[in-house]
């Protein structure tokens, strides 16, 4: 009896401390704080989401946008709520014009809380997909990479992926900049795992990324851009690129490759179209390389603008090898460093390359930045190919007129830019600036020195020296610009195999490098057109007229006046000791840039004769004494015959 009694007793005893362990349990579980179990619950009632932030804008020096950030939708599914998943699909599939199958794939597993159906639709879409008012999907507000100029500038800007990363050109470059940090976005739930709300607004208020300015300007880089696209067209090229640079600055103001591409549908475009040749791809530069090794036996003191050179009437033997002019109709016999580069002779080139020595030629070229890289903020920034030493007489005569040698058009231009802005050579720059939008705090960049390669005076002689070429006895007569004088260079280089077995037959880049205005650089701007095939190839044809296109809209928009040239406004700063050299040149080039009736005026009959002959143009004399009268009968641009009347 007893013994029952305590049973009782006992197991009542048992039941209450059980009963008072799970409230204890449940008092700690539900009422205490627990790492734990706030993490499980987190974790049961909420679904963490990674979405990227808005990035960064993108601008040129105008403050016009080039790169932005705008909302888009993205929609999501929870495959647990949805009832009828193929006629989900299919009504899903007709409005994005995806698969319905591979739809119906995603939504099918009911195991699954969160599926990604579609990224970044503009609102049209979202609202088109709202109005079916389908339970179980749903949409967060997410930032969206456009490029509102479309293919502008778009081999410098690069794109971005789906997930927002920067893939090519500045936005990859600048990817950590731009992107800033990533947003963590909540989507609550119930306790079966049903979304309850959506919080994904005002996710691109303000960028969250840094923004940057560039040196660009977007209206020249759209004329540039333009008018190589119409060369392309006109000469039935494959490609062409170009180069606008500030001239002291190194800054670049524009810098283009057709063809181009769509940034904002980077990935369908052909890989091809996606390449940045302007820094990316190198060949052989022609002509346009000459004025660097006439400035580098300039340098060396071994020639003066004056110097003259025996031509050898068109055919010189070097080696087992005959160089050749680049016209079979060209038999030069003596000619001045000057004439050399106005008239682009190579053989002239080759006598002055073997005059400065194999070592001295790649020192100035190296000197020059042939060779290495340019230093511009862009990723694929090719070195080009400067080939090592020593050099056989051959591999120095190919390269003193712009053969056996490799540069970018980067390069090209950043060269010229040397003897443009007194000697010295700079790192190009394309970022001006970059902005944190939140704090206001501003980083501000300017073009690095690297070296100095001339001195003023003789980089003030080269720039008088260029300007005969586009003089009416040089190259260049296609790439003046009325009312600014023009200092340049043609180039017309056979195209090399790409299978590295010599060059292609009947292949060319034409190519022309200027400076303008000569007295007062403000812009050098450098064109190539690759391959142009309709009939008409030598850079003095085909490029020149496209350098004065581009020149004549960038520099009436500098705002700079016309001129009217004379010595004084030639020559700026030169040594004593060459000042009559120099004088002489920049009174040739002053006439030379003169309308040709005035050219032929105040002369006597000896000297009348002795321009026409240098002109190559056809003269009709009549009278004797000083001529005081010219008439010139022309055939479009060309002069058919200048009539000097005498008295």
């Amino acid at each position: 009896m007893n013994f029952r009694k305590y049973r009782l007793f006992v197991v009542i005893g048992l039941l209450f401390s059980i009963w008072a362990l799970l409230l204890l349990r449940a008092f700690s579980v539900q009422v205490l704080p627990h790492e734990k179990f706030k993490v499980l619950k987190e974790k049961q009632f909420r679904r963490v989401v990674t979405l990227q932030p808005s990035r960064g804008i993108i601008w040129d020096r105008n403050n016009k946008e080039l790169a932005a950030s705008i909302t888009s939708y993205s929609l999501f599914a929870d495959p647990s709520l949805i009832e009828n998943a193929t006629d989900v699909s299919y009504k899903l599939g007709s409005l994005l014009k995806k698969n319905p199958k591979s739809i119906r794939r995603m939504i099918s597993d009911k195991d699954k809380k969160f599926v990604w159906i579609e990224r970044k639709m503009d609102e049209e879409m979202k609202d088109r997909i709202s109005s079916y008012k389908i339970r179980g999907i749903g949409f967060v507000e997410e930032s969206k990479r456009i490029y509102p100029n479309h293919n502008l500038l778009s081999h410098a800007l690069g794109f971005v992926g789906q997930e927002g990363q920067g893939l090519e050109g500045l936005e990859m470059k600048y990817n950590d900049a731009l992107s800033g940090n990533q947003k963590k976005l909540l989507v609550q739930k119930d306790a079966r795992g049903r979304p309850l709300i959506v919080s994904g607004k005002l996710f691109n208020d303000q960028p969250d990324g840094l923004s940057i300015q560039l040196t660009i300007d977007g209206e020249i880089q759209h004329t540039l851009e333009q008018e190589l696209r119409i060369a392309m067209e006109e000469h039935n090229a494959d490609s062409a690129v170009g180069v606008v640079m500030e001239a002291h600055t190194n800054e670049v103001v524009a810098m283009a490759s057709v063809p181009d591409f769509n940034p904002n549908a980077a990935l369908s475009a052909p890989e091809e179209s996606r390449k940045n040749r302007v820094i990316v791809e190198p060949f052989e530069p022609g002509s346009t390389l000459k004025p660097f090794i006439v400035a580098g036996a300039l340098r060396e003191g071994k020639l003066k603008p004056n110097s003259k050179y025996y031509c050898e009437k068109g055919f010189f033997k070097v080696k087992d090898r005959i160089i050749k002019e680049s016209d079979a109709k060209h038999r030069f016999e003596w000619l001045t460093a000057s004439e050399i580069l106005a008239k682009s002779s190579n053989i002239g080139m080759v006598k002055i390359g073997f005059q400065l020595g194999a070592t001295q030629t790649q020192s100035i070229l190296e000197d020059f930045g042939f060779g290495s890289k340019t230093g511009i903020t862009l990723g694929g920034d090719s070195k080009g190919i400067v080939p090592p030493g020593p050099w056989r007489e051959v591999k120095l005569a190919n390269v003193s007129f712009g053969h056996g040698i490799a540069t970018t058009a980067l390069q090209i231009t950043n060269a010229y830019a040397a003897i443009a802005n007194g000697g010295v050579l700079k790192e190009p720059l394309l970022v001006k600036s970059v902005l944190d939008s939140q704090t206001g705090e501003r980083e501000d960049f300017e073009s690095k020195t690297i070296r100095r390669v001339l001195s003023e005076e003789q980089a003030q002689t080269m720039l008088l020296m260029l300007t005969g070429v586009t003089n009416q006895q040089g190259t260049a007569v296609a790439a003046r610009v009325a009312g600014f004088p023009v200092a340049g260079k043609t180039g017309t280089a056979q195209k090399v195999d790409p299978s590295g077995k010599g060059y292609l037959k009947g292949a060319y880049i034409s190519s022309f490098a200027g400076i303008i205005p000569a007295h007062q650089p403000k812009y050098v701007i450098y064109v190539a057109v690759d391959n142009p095939k309709n009939k008409k190839y030598y850079g003095s044809e085909v490029a020149a007229p496209l350098f004065a296109k581009v020149g004549s809209y960038a520099i009436r928009k500098s705002g700079m006046s016309p001129v009217l040239l004379s010595q004084d406004n030639l020559i700026q700063k030169t040594k004593q000791k060459q000042k009559k050299i120099v004088e002489k040149l920049a009174a040739e080039v002053v006439l030379e840039s003169r309308p040709i009736e005035e050219q032929f005026l105040n002369l006597t009959v000896r000297e009348v004769l002795d321009k026409s002959r240098k002109m190559n143009v056809p003269v009709r004399i009549y009278g004797a004494g000083k001529s005081q009268t010219v008439h010139t009968e022309k055939d479009g641009e060309k002069i058919k015959e200048v009539r000097v009347f005498f008295q």
